[in-house]
C-alpha cells in the first residue's frame, strides 16, 4: 500500500455501535476503597485556580476547562464471588444479596442473603474474588433514566476473608464519593462517544473527494481494492456507523469533589444546557470527557498515572 493510500485512525476498530449505554470496563483491580463509580455527564463551565504544578506559570491564576460530572446516590446491594471451574477459568459463582436493599431494587428471587456469609468465611479456600455489586439511583438526577443503574466493581482487600467482612460491613451502605477521590488526584474515565449515525466514507474516514470527471461521483472511494484476492479487506474505508463508541481516557485531572450542599457554587438559574440542574454530589475535572450530556461516565482509578498529584486551589468558578 502506497504511503498515504489509507486514511482514517485505526486505532480503534471495529467502528460498531455500543452494546449497553453503561459502558464496559474490560478489568478491574482496586488500590483504594472501590475501583469505579457512575457518574452523569451535567457539562462544562471553566474555574480559575493557583497552578502548583512545575513549569513557567507556578503560582499563577490560571483558567481551566472543567466538565462537571453528576454522582447519584449509590448503595452497595450486594457482593459476588468468584471461583475457578475445571478449565481454571475464573467465574462468577454465588451472588449474595442484602434483602432490605435488594427489595428496593424489587428483586424477588433471593437465593442466597447476608446470613450466609459467616458460612463462607469459614470456607472460603475457594474463593478466589470477591465484588461488591452496586447500583445508582440516575432517576435521582436530571437524567432521562427512569431505571436504576447496577453495576459491579472490585474493591481493595487483603485476602478473602478480610473482603468478605469488608464487603458485609459495606452491605446496604451508601458510597461518599469525598471518601473515594480527593481534588489533585489523576482518574480513568470511560464513556460513549456523541452518535453521529449511519455516515459514508468522506465523514467517516476523511478519504479524499474524487474529481468530478474522473468517475461521475464525488463522495466515495476510488478503489476498494485489487481484483485478487476476489474479496474486501476490513481496512477499507466504507460507509456504516459513526459514534456511540466505547472510548477510556486516561489520567484526567480531578479539580474538585462536591457535596449536593455545594451544587449551588455550578448551578445556574436555567441548569446546564441539555441537561438541567445539579441535584446531587458533584465532581469536577479538567478538560472535557467523551459523550453528550445526561451520558452516564464512569470513573475509575488510573491504571498508568503519569504525573502525581498535586493540591488544587479554586478561586473562582463560573456559573
Amino acid at each position: 500500500m502506497s504511503k498515504g493510500s489509507h486514511r482514517g485512525s485505526m486505532q480503534f476498530w471495529p467502528h460498531r455501535r455500543a452494546r449497553r449505554i453503561l459502558p464496559r470496563l474490560r478489568k478491574q483491580y482496586s488500590k483504594g476503597k472501590l475501583f469505579n463509580i457512575v457518574t452523569v455527564k451535567a457539562g462544562m463551565t471553566h474555574v480559575m485556580l493557583i497552578e502548583q504544578a512545575e513549569g513557567p506559570r507556578k503560582n499563577q491564576e490560571v483558567v481551566v476547562p472543567v466538565t462537571v460530572l453528576e454522582v447519584p446516590e449509590t448503595k452497595v446491594y450486594g457482593i459476588r464471588l468468584y471461583k475457578k471451574d475445571s478449565n481454571n477459568y475464573m467465574n462468577s459463582s454465588i451472588d449474595i444479596l442484602h434483602r432490605a436493599t435488594a427489595a428496593e431494587l424489587k428483586i424477588k428471587k433471593i437465593k442466597y442473603d447476608e446470613s450466609k456469609i459467616d458460612e463462607l468465611i469459614n470456607n472460603s479456600d475457594n474463593i478466589e474474588r470477591v465484588d461488591l455489586l452496586l447500583y445508582a439511583k440516575i432517576d435521582g438526577t436530571s437524567a432521562d433514566i427512569n431505571h436504576p443503574i447496577r453495576y459491579q466493581s472490585s474493591f481493595e482487600y487483603s485476602d478473602i476473608k478480610d473482603a468478605l467482612t469488608k464487603a458485609r460491613g459495606m452491605l446496604g451502605s451508601k458510597i461518599d464519593i469525598k471518601t473515594l477521590f480527593n481534588p489533585g488526584e489523576y482518574v480513568d474515565v470511560v464513556s460513549i462517544s456523541k452518535g453521529k449515525g449511519w455516515q459514508g466514507p468522506i465523514k467517516r474516514f476523511h478519504v479524499t473527494r474524487q474529481y468530478r470527471k474522473s468517475t461521475n461521483k464525488v463522495r466515495h472511494v476510488g478503489v476498494l481494492g485489487p481484483m485478487r484476492p476476489g474479496k474486501i479487506f476490513y481496512t477499507v474505508p466504507q460507509a456504516g456507523q459513526l459514534g456511540f463508541n466505547y472510548r477510556t481516557e486516561l489520567n484526567k485531572q480531578i479539580i474538585g469533589v462536591f457535596s449536593k450542599d455545594e451544587a449551588d457554587k455550578v448551578n445556574r438559574k436555567e441548569g446546564f444546557k441539555n441537561y438541567g440542574i445539579i441535584k446531587n454530589d458533584y465532581i469536577m475535572l479538567k478538560g472535557s470527557v467523551p459523550g453528550v450530556a445526561k451520558r452516564i461516565v464512569r470513573i475509575k482509578q488510573a491504571v498508568r498515572p503519569t504525573k502525581k498529584s498535586v493540591p488544587i486551589k479554586i478561586t473562582y468558578i463560573d456559573k
